[in-house]
């Protein structure tokens, strides 16, 4: 993949996967009062504690390959040098500001999610604070306006990075058959239409959309 000329790469964040227990009190109460989840049971901090050494362990491995993969292929980077990564007891949502992941999920699934969110929050850390204002939100409406939800335009260019990054770079085979099956279970429609669109684009086609229009508006505000 060519890098275009104002990518600068510098040295990529540290990730710091721990436990959120300030935070735990506000989603134990949530998942409890949701009546969806009413056979859920509340995860002890030592069974949290384990799942959290487990996630390092299996995220450190991956960690600078993941991180530089995403960068690269978009030409940001991130503007902190320290990200946290907060695993609570339960979420039926997992979201990006701040990384935010529930304690349930297998090692495996914990890299497949925390690679998702962390292509959220480098769409977002890296551009709104960029110095002349270009808001990829923008440039997704632009660029997908078949697309009428901002959830679905901002999840194409996820699972787009999500496809380069597990297939092209790790070269994981299982990856694609396994997000798919997730894919068909989940109750968010605007996710399949995301993951569906990549495929008729092509994830190289959308990812290249994206950087090169972002470039283009950024050298128009210079």
């Amino acid at each position: 993949m060519e890098l275009s000329k104002d990518f600068s790469p510098t040295t990529y964040p540290i990730i710091r996967i721990k436990h959120g227990r300030f935070l735990d009190p506000v989603f134990e109460a949530y998942i409890k009062a949701n009546p969806r989840w009413t056979a859920w049971e509340c995860p002890s901090k030592e069974k949290i504690n384990q799942s959290i050494e487990l996630y390092k362990k299996v995220w450190e491995e991956k960690e600078e390959t993941i991180i530089k993969s995403m960068c690269e292929a978009m030409s940001l980077n991130f503007l902190q040098n320290i990200i946290d990564v907060y695993v609570v007891c339960g979420n039926d949502r997992q979201f990006s500001d701040p990384i935010v992941i529930k304690s349930s999920f297998s090692p495996e699934d914990f890299i497949d999610v925390l690679t998702h969110e962390l292509t959220h929050k480098l769409m977002t850390d890296s551009v709104q604070c960029d110095k002349n204002e270009i808001k990829m939100g923008k440039i997704f409406k632009e660029i997908f306006p078949k697309q009428r939800l901002a959830i679905v335009r901002n999840h194409i260019l996820t699972y787009s990075l999500m496809h380069y990054i597990f297939l092209d770079v790790l070269k994981d085979k299982n990856w694609l058959r396994k997000t798919e099956e997730k894919l068909i279970n989940r109750s968010f429609p605007e996710y399949r239409e995301a993951w569906n669109t990549v495929k008729e684009i092509g994830y190289m086609k959308a990812i290249e959309m994206a950087k090169n229009k972002r470039i283009l508006l950024s050298s128009k505000t210079l």
